[in-house]
């Protein structure tokens, strides 16, 4: 009697597959919400020597749960040219053996976790009366999730045991090992998670279903597609940021390759420490991220340049315009309110990505800001500001009888996240760039504390103009929620800079006594331009009722 039903295996096997993905990203983005902007401070901070930024890089990605998310962050620092792509690679190097440690802090844990990490989470995100707290509880949820997700996977593939076609299965994926790291580099990558596809071949392998060969090459491909997912997500970045996530590919990818073809041929040449079999994979998974990170380090600077000469740079074309001019507003479409609603979302996403591209022109081209550099960007903007009139103008237009309630409030909103985003539009315009080339025609430049100080301002600032993008694309109302919040922390960490650079002025520094007015002007524009993007998230929660007439509700 054969009891193995593939129909329920596979239903119960995915579901619990997707828990597994959900729930670490669930635990990221709880890291991500309490402490985004530290870890942005660290990484950026962290590129003083390649050793240190590797432990940053390992920190990171041990708390973001995914070395995908530290290459993300990573590559934006390299795209504003915060530091050089050798550091960034030691920083990934760093995440890739983070990302390592995760699954085995996830595998090792006892077993009364999973009960007390919900008890815990539940009540701090339920009734937790600050946002960190909530947060806390969020990722206690998330981790309790992955050891209820593991349990499933065992329950799930525990009928394995007995199929005789999943031993037929199993023993030719031993028997081809290409294959079996094939299969896993595109799992991983389907899954955009590393430590979810480890953790799923970790648990086959503790229940006797898959071999160990398999086991080993499937997390060799589960590096290869966890170097993968990064960069195919920062395809479309500019080439500073590719060439060092393609470094990272040549470097993880590589090394699993040459691993593979090691362990094809001479099959073990030493024991795998670890008393299970679950162990063994778990701890070959950490041993080859190790080993990639001593042997590695010393070569990020080689790799770096080998990297730069495939990956192509950017090209220049001088007399195209820095924004594309197509628009999604269709006057056919003002008859009928929800498609001239969905053309005005578009419209309005694209013209915020726009600005998002144009202040980071602003800040790249900064420290040597010309005379043409100013003019093309303020054309540009320019522009930007022409179709934000037109966008209020179509709003206007659509017809209001053939609206229900709902078109009209959101017509009303979209209204006011315009005339915002026109705001922050003049200030890149008038205020941010007129300072940068003020600053160049007076042959003055920042100190280096200040400069540091107005990059991390700055770098906050960029997190939460795409946090705002995110909200204006799914309207989510946690995350509206989060970007609000977002103001206050902004306006902490400026009271601090202030405060250190009156301090600098006190103390005689020349530098910071020359550049004052514009290194506080900086300050308060990039203020300004952030509390536009905050006013994306104010609509949705005014909707829900979670704002008091002066600040955000709590509770």
């Amino acid at each position: 009697m054969n009891e193995f039903g593939f129909f329920s295996f596979a239903i119960k096997v995915a579901g619990a597959a997707a828990l597994l993905i959900w729930a670490v990203r669930l635990v990221r983005t709880g890291f991500e919400r309490t402490l985004g902007s530290d870890l942005r401070k660290w990484l950026r901070h962290s590129t003083k020597n390649r050793f240190r930024a590797a432990l940053t890089g390992a920190v990171s990605a041990l708390l973001l749960q995914s070395s995908t998310a530290v290459a993300v962050l990573t590559s934006g620092f390299l795209a504003n040219g915060l530091f050089a792509a050798p550091a960034g690679l030691a920083i990934l190097l760093g995440a890739d053996l983070g990302s390592a440690a995760v699954t085995q802090l996830l595998i090792a844990r006892p077993d009364f976790a999973m009960p007390v990490l919900l008890l815990l989470g539940g009540g701090l995100h339920l009734k937790g009366r600050t946002e960190r707290l909530r947060q806390t509880g969020r990722i206690m949820i998330g981790l309790a999730l992955i050891f209820l997700s593991l349990d499933l996977l065992g329950q799930a593939s525990a009928p394995l045991q007995h199929s005789e076609t999943a031993k037929l299965v199993m023993v030719y994926l031993s028997g081809d090992l290409a294959v079996a790291f094939l299969v896993s580099a595109l799992f991983t990558w389907a899954v955009h998670s590393s430590v979810a596809s480890v953790l799923l071949w970790v648990t086959l392998a503790g229940q006797g279903i898959l071999p160990m060969p398999a086991a080993l090459a499937m997390v060799l491909g589960a590096n290869l597609g966890g170097a993968f997912i990064a960069f195919v997500l920062t395809y479309s970045a500019p080439a500073a940021s590719r060439q060092m996530v393609f470094g990272n590919l040549l470097l993880r990818g590589g090394g699993a390759a040459i691993v593979l073809i090691l362990l094809s041929r001479f099959g073990y040449i030493f024991d795998i420490p670890g008393g299970s079999p679950a162990q063994q994979v778990i701890n070959f998974h950490l041993l080859f991220n190790s080993c990639l990170l001593v042997l590695g380090l010393p070569f990020v600077s080689l790799v770096a340049k080998l990297a730069k000469q495939i990956v192509p740079e950017d090209k220049k074309d001088e007399d195209k315009d820095l924004f594309s001019s197509v628009t999604a507003l269709n006057p056919e479409a003002l008859s009928d309110p929800q498609r001239a609603m969905t053309g005005a979302v578009r419209e309005t996403l694209r013209l915020a990505e726009l600005l998002e591209a144009g202040i980071r022109e602003i800040w790249s081209k900064s420290p040597d800001m010309t005379k043409e550099d100013s003019k093309r960007i303020r054309r540009a903007l320019v522009q930007v500001l022409g179709r934000f009139q037109e966008l209020k103008f179509f709003l206007a237009k659509i017809e209001a009888s053939k609206c229900t309630p709902e078109e009209i409030h959101k017509a009303q909103a979209l209204t006011s996240t315009a005339i915002s985003l026109e705001t922050a539009t003049d200030l890149m315009s008038n205020k941010l760039l007129r300072v940068f080339l003020r600053l160049k025609e007076q042959k003055l430049q920042f100190s280096a504390e200040g400069r540091a100080e107005l990059d991390e301002f700055f770098d906050l600032v960029l997190h939460n103009i795409q946090l705002g993008i995110d909200v204006l694309l799914t309207q989510n109302p946690e995350s509206a929620r989060h970007l609000v919040q977002q103001k206050e922390r902004t306006r902490q960490l400026l009271n601090n800079l202030q405060k250190q650079h009156m301090e600098r002025l006190g103390a005689g520094n020349s530098e910071s006594i020359e550049t004052s007015a514009f290194h506080l002007d900086v300050l308060n524009t990039l203020k300004l331009i952030n509390t536009s993007f905050s006013m994306i998230g104010y609509p949705i929660l005014e909707e829900r009722g979670e704002l008091l007439r002066s600040r955000l509700q709590h509770g």
